[in-house]
C-alpha cells in the first residue's frame, strides 16, 4: 500500500476548482482520503503550486504513518501521534546526514512538520477523530541539539568520567587518550561494589544500577512504603503485593521534582540479600537516636544507626576509590550505566548503528532518569550504547545480578571480621 497524489479539476456551485488530491493505493484499488482532500480544497485550491507542495508533504508523512499502522488500513492516519510527527522529522535528519547532504534543510523539515500539525488541527476543528494532541509542543524536534551531528567523537568523550564520557578508547591518530574512558564493565562494578567498608553502601550502589536513581532518591527508599509506595516491602515479601511483575513502581522526589521510577525486581532481590541481615540491628539504633523518625520510612542505615544521606554516599565512595587506586568511576556512574543498558535492551543493533529515534524509548528513559532534555536522555546515551554494545558485556540479565550478589557477599564477610561500638 502507498499514498499518492494527483491533480484534478472540477466544478462545484458554478466555481471551477483545480487542486491535488491524495489517495491510498491498495493493489488495484484507489481509496480517496477524503478528510485530507477537503483540507486541500479549503486551504490550497487557489494555487496549484501550493496544492502540489501541500499534497506532496502529506504523502510523505502519511506513507511514514502507513508503515507503522498498516493493520488499520483505511483509518491508519487517525493513529498519528505527536511522537510520530517528531520521529518523522528525526528520520529525515538521519537520512540526510547519513549521505552527508544539506537538503532538506532543518528549516524545511521543521516547516513541513508545522504544516502537518496545521492539517491535523484543521481535522480536529472539523470534527474528524484524531489521536494527535495539539495543545503541547512534544511534536517539535530539537534540531539545535540533534541535527547534523558531525562531531561524534567530542560527544562520546570528554574530561569528566563522572558525567559518563566515553569513547572507543583511541584518539584520532590511533593513540590511546588518557582522558577517554569506556563505560563501567562488570569487573568495574564488582570492584566498586566490593570496596565499600559498609554493606549498606554496596546495597545503595546495587539499587542505583537497577534504577538509574540519584543518590537523593536512593536514600529515600523506605523499609515499608505508604501512600503511593504502599506496595514496597523487602524481598520476598514484596512478591505478595506485586505478583509476577519484573519491576515495581517507586514514587520519589529528586531535585524537588516528583516522579515514578521502575525498580528492577532482581536488583531489589540482590539489595535485600546483601543488606537485609544488617537492617534490623541498625533499625534499633536508629530508633534510639532518632525517636521522631518513623523507622519504616528508612531502609538504608549505616552501622552507627544514622540514615544514609547523599553526602555519606559520596564520602564513602571516595574512601572506596582510594583503596582501588586510580579507579575512574563514581557512584553517579551507575546512573549512566543504567541509561546505556536501557538503550541496549530496548533498541536493536541496527537501530543503535543508525542512531534511530524511538519516542517510546526516549519517553521511558527520560521519565526514569528525571530529565527534561531529549539530548541528555537519548542522543547522548544512544552513542554510549553503540560503543558499549560493540566493546563490552551486553544486556544485563539474572546471572549478572547473581554475580554482583556474590561480590557483595565478600563485603558482608569482611564486615563480620571487624568489631564496632554500636553504642556510639
Amino acid at each position: 500500500m502507498k499514498v499518492d497524489k494527483r491533480e484534478i479539476t472540477y466544478k462545484f456551485k458554478s466555481t471551477t476548482y483545480r487542486h491535488h488530491v491524495v489517495y491510498l493505493c491498495d493493489g488495484e484499488k484507489k481509496i480517496l482520503l477524503s478528510p485530507f482532500n477537503l483540507f486541500l480544497k479549503d486551504r490550497a485550491s487557489s494555487s496549484l503550486e501550493t496544492s502540489a507542495r501541500y499534497a506532496g508533504n502529506l504523502c510523505r508523512f502519511l506513507n511514514f504513518i502507513l508503515e507503522r499502522y498498516q493493520g488499520d488500513h483505511d483509518n491508519f492516519w487517525r493513529n498519528a501521534s505527536n511522537e510520530d510527527l517528531r520521529e518523522w522529522q528525526q528520520t529525515q535528519v538521519r537520512e540526510r546526514d547519513l549521505i552527508k547532504n544539506t537538503k532538506p534543510s532543518d528549516k524545511t523539515i521543521s516547516d513541513n512538520a508545522a504544516l502537518i500539525h496545521d492539517v491535523y488541527d484543521w481535522l480536529k476543528l472539523n470534527n474528524f477523530p484524531i489521536s494527535m494532541y495539539l495543545t503541547t509542543k512534544d511534536w517539535r524536534f530539537n534540531f539545535k541539539s540533534e541535527s547534523l551531528l558531525k562531531h561524534v567523537r567530542s560527544q562520546l568523550s570528554g574530561r569528566s568520567v563522572d558525567h559518563s564520557s566515553i569513547s572507543a578508547g583511541f584518539s584520532r591518530n590511533g593513540d590511546r587518550n588518557k582522558n577517554d574512558f569506556t563505560i563501567m564493565s562488570l569487573t568495574d562494578r564488582e570492584m566498586l561494589l566490593g570496596a565499600y567498608k559498609d554493606p549498606v553502601y554496596s546495597a545503595c550502589f546495587m539499587l542505583a544500577l537497577g534504577t538509574g536513581m540519584r543518590e537523593e532518591g536512593i536514600c529515600k527508599m523506605p523499609y515499608l512504603g505508604n501512600g503511593e509506595n504502599f506496595h514496597i516491602r523487602p524481598y520476598p515479601e514484596i512478591l505478595a503485593e506485586i505478583g509476577d511483575k519484573k519491576t515495581f513502581e517507586y514514587s520519589v522526589i529528586e531535585k524537588r521534582k516528583k516522579r515514578t521510577v521502575l525498580v528492577n525486581l532482581k536488583a531489589w532481590e540482590a539489595v535485600c540479600h546483601i543488606y537485609l541481615p544488617h537492617y534490623f540491628i541498625r533499625r534499633k539504633l536508629l530508633q534510639k537516636k532518632y525517636p521522631d523518625i518513623n523507622p519504616d520510612s528508612v531502609f538504608f542505615i549505616n552501622r552507627l544507626g544514622h540514615p544514609v544521606t547523599p553526602k555519606m554516599i559520596s564520602s564513602m565512595t571516595y574512601v572506596a576509590k582510594q583503596d582501588l587506586k586510580d579507579f575512574p568511576w563514581s557512584f553517579h556512574s551507575a546512573r549512566s550505566w543504567y541509561a546505556t543498558q536501557y538503550m541496549i535492551n530496548n533498541l536493536s543493533k541496527n537501530q543503535l548503528k543508525a542512531q534511530f529515534y524511538n519516542a517510546a524509548v526516549e519517553d521511558g528513559l527520560r521519565k526514569q532518569l528525571g530529565h527534561s532534555d531529549i539530548k541528555t536522555t537519548y542522543m547522548h546515551y544512544i552513542k554510549m550504547a553503540l560503543v558499549v554494545s560493540a566493546l563490552l558485556d551486553g544486556s544485563i540479565g539474572e546471572k549478572t545480578w547473581k554475580d554482583l550478589e556474590e561480590t557483595a557477599d565478600s563485603v558482608i564477610i569482611n564486615s563480620k571480621q571487624n568489631t564496632f561500638d554500636f553504642s556510639t
